[in-house]
């Protein structure tokens, strides 16, 4: 039975391994990053899927920034024999943001349509600062 392709995404400070393998997340964003803009965010992103093919599998990421030009990426992702899902690390991108909006990132896994992987709003803090 093949699962259909489905992304989520994670957005964070720091994504890292520890020496028994695990991950962890520094810094989650639960609803929206709050922060006095112009700023440039190091942002962190955990993509999960499902669905992919066993072997060799060619993965593209955009990121969209408000206001700002977004960020994109490519790459080859290696599925085990039994397991249609996966995940991949995307740590510490400089994202610079000038205005509130929506950081959202787009997946593409082989030649599949684009999805919507997350997103997550920005809300500045700056004009609240007095």
């Amino acid at each position: 039975m093949t699962l259909p392709i489905k992304f989520d995404a994670i957005f964070c400070d720091d994504i890292r391994r520890e020496d028994n393998g695990k991950i962890f997340m520094i810094g989650v964003y639960p609803t929206n990053i709050t922060l006095a803009l112009p700023a440039t965010l190091p942002l962190a992103v955990w993509v999960r899927f499902t669905g992919a093919k066993e072997g060799k599998n060619k993965i593209a990421f955009r990121i969209e920034l408000p206001g700002e030009t977004g960020i994109e990426g490519n790459g080859e992702l290696l599925v085990n024999e039994n397991s249609a899902s996966g995940s991949i690390a995307l740590p510490k991108l400089p994202c610079k943001l000038s205005r509130e909006g929506k950081i959202s990132i787009h997946v593409v896994l082989n030649d599949e349509p684009e999805q919507l992987a997350g997103a997550i709003d920005v809300i500045d803090t700056s004009s609240s600062e007095s």
